[in-house]
């Protein structure tokens, strides 16, 4: 995934280290984040990746195939 905004590839790089999910889309506008999961365990992961990097959530839209989080 190619990004224009250093903040996106600060999320990429921190988030990637997480092995059982895939980003589909970064929207720093709408302050949304879509990947894929394979356990729920992943979702605790990447919340507790993306707050200790400052953008914490602050809601959760499941999806389906995809699941989308608010920043």
């Amino acid at each position: 995934m190619r990004c224009k905004f250093p903040k996106s590839k600060t999320i990429i790089r921190n988030l990637s280290r997480i092995l059982d999910m895939k980003i589909l889309d970064i929207n720093l506008e709408n302050k949304t984040l879509s990947f894929v999961f394979d356990s729920n365990g992943v979702i605790k992961k990447v919340k507790r990746e993306l707050r200790c990097i400052g953008y914490p959530l602050n809601r959760v839209h499941k999806c389906d195939p995809q699941t989308e989080f608010s920043l």
